[in-house]
């Protein structure tokens, strides 16, 4: 079988969508040549971890995902974490129905995703510091770079990390945390915020040790997003939605403009993908 229709029935298995208005793999139809890229840079994380293993690293290799709104960064992740766990990468079967073993050779890495909006600060937080809402730049919750993704990065066996959830329903944290256990191999961690040149995202961007960005045609997220919100009176798209999405495609284009001249010197070209390492 060609990696190609393994790759497609690997995501026809995921019928289950993961996170906020993140389609299932399985409604997914990705052309040859998007296939081929999601495999290459899959197959780039695998090397960079072989490479740092063999060097003695045990730390997890943090994979930072970064696009505008809309871009699709939960999907690739999910796609990632995959491929990564696939034989497509490891070159060993994963034996079905057992989490974390294969028929030959190492187990896949163990991989784990975060999203940097489960680190935006409380309405709470915001009050205090006189932050408007969660699409300031100063939103983000700084110290969660070293409780959370620092620990993850050098999570063992037997430790296990509390990961805030967020909810952009609520527009406020939740009280409840999700628990991972060690150890990790891989931290898929993506949001239009990671790798931009802003004081808010040092602490977080220090962590990251290779960078992938996607690049959309902008003015199709807004149309397929505001359709997602029609006016009930007369199914056109509600204004106000439309000028939120603007607003918040508008916003995650400007904070990644800072990385537009990484790709446009052609470091790491990967057509609409592009992966940059350290």
């Amino acid at each position: 079988m060609s990696l190609l229709k393994q790759v497609r029935g690997l995501m026809k298995r995921e019928t289950t969508g993961q996170g906020d208005n993140v389609k299932p793999l399985a409604d997914l139809q990705p052309n040859d040549a998007t296939v081929e890229v999601m495999l290459r840079i899959a197959d780039d994380i695998m090397g960079q971890l072989r490479a740092a293993r063999e060097a003695g690293s045990g730390e997890a290799l943090v994979v930072g995902i970064v696009g505008s709104v809309g871009a699709g960064k939960s999907t690739f992740a999910q796609v990632l974490k995959l491929l990564l766990r696939s034989e497509c990468c490891t070159g060993v079967g994963v034996r079905p129905g057992r989490k974390g073993t294969s028929l030959d050779g190492p187990p896949p890495p163990r991989v784990e995703e975060v999203s940097l909006d489960d680190f935006l600060s409380s309405q709470e937080e915001r009050f205090e510091l006189g932050i408007n809402n969660r699409w300031e730049l100063n939103a983000t919750a700084e110290y969660f770079a070293e409780s959370v993704l620092a620990k993850l990065k050098t999570l063992g066996a037997d430790g296990a990390v509390d990961v805030p959830c967020f909810s952009k329903g609520l527009d406020d944290r939740l009280d409840t945390v999700r628990t991972v256990r060690g150890p990790v191999d891989v931290v898929l961690f993506e949001g239009w915020r990671i790798g931009v040149d802003h004081p808010n995202f040092y602490p977080f961007n220090r962590l990251v040790d290779t960078l992938v960005f996607l690049e959309v045609d902008f003015n199709a997220i807004i149309d397929s997003t505001v359709t997602l919100y029609p006016n009930p009176r007369n199914s056109l798209p509600s204004p106000s939605i439309r000028s939120l999405v603007l607003l918040s495609v508008s916003l995650s284009v400007s904070v990644c403009a800072s990385l537009r001249f990484a790709r446009n010197s052609g470091l790491g070209t990967r057509g609409s993908l592009w992966s940059r390492q350290k």
